[in-house]
């Protein structure tokens, strides 16, 4: 039996790409998300804790986000401890300890749940360091859920233009992209419907990209994400204020 990252028993290939194509009931994902103690519109990584998943930089720029967002906004964390984590299970202890809103999963049982904890988010954030391909990135839009991701490797192609795309290196500039579609609706929506489509979603599950593709100017996609540029047709005049957090929680 397959089990991801998550714990959850994800099934085989035309399984996985089945999924990609449903919507979870709401009943069942409000079940989710209420025995999980979640509320909805919050910030998610899913993925194993190992350095090139690049969470450290994730929870830094959400510790650094306004206050009053992160009132509102916890980050979600699901995945299990891999290798060379234990500082990041620190930096999240000791956020936890300081009140922030951090919540770590590290296991949810089934591939099910794991549907419905994405459909709960507000913003997908994975800015990973390297992937050869990227089905998390697919799930999100598979949910309606906009997605920040890495401007590197194989994401921009498994994006296909539709998430906002930063330099996984700068965190400051993870933290903006997490903040603007949580800030413009309409930059939300653009997101959204810039997604792929169900049939496409299972064609690039089926013959995982590899490499980089250069998004065609003109086409409506979205452009990659700066702190001033984040689609095509959107320019933020909001610059966000960065937020200094405790040593401790490094």
């Amino acid at each position: 039996m397959l089990r991801g990252r998550s714990g959850a028993d994800l099934g085989g290939p035309q399984r996985r790409r089945r999924q990609l194509a449903r919507h979870p009931d709401r009943a069942a994902v409000a079940a989710t998300l209420a025995r999980h103690r979640l509320q909805p519109g919050y910030f998610l990584f899913v993925g194993t804790l190992q350095p090139r998943k690049n969470v450290e930089r994730v929870l830094g720029a959400y510790l650094a986000l306004p206050a009053a967002v992160r009132a509102e906004r916890a980050l979600v964390i699901v995945g299990a401890a891999g290798w060379r984590c234990e500082t990041l299970l620190r930096r999240i202890a000791a956020a936890q300890a300081d009140g922030a809103r951090v919540i770590w999963l590290d296991k949810l049982g089934e591939a099910a749940a794991l549907r419905h904890v994405y459909a709960g988010a507000g913003v997908f954030v994975f800015p990973s360091l390297y992937e050869g391909f990227g089905i998390p990135v697919l799930e999100a839009f598979a949910s309606n859920v906009p997605v920040v991701t890495s401007s590197t490797t194989s994401l921009p192609e498994v994006s296909a233009g539709a998430a906002l795309e930063v330099d996984p290196l700068d965190e400051g500039a993870i933290g903006a992209a997490m903040l603007a579609p949580v800030r413009d609706d309409a930059l939300r929506e653009r997101c959204i419907r810039a997604g792929p489509r169900p049939r496409q979603r299972a064609d690039l599950a089926r013959h995982r990209p590899c490499h980089r593709r250069r998004v065609p100017q003109g086409t409506g996609a979205l452009a990659p994400f700066s702190p001033t540029l984040t689609c095509a047709s959107f320019t933020s005049t909001r610059p966000i204020t960065r937020t200094p957090w405790a040593a401790s929680s490094r």
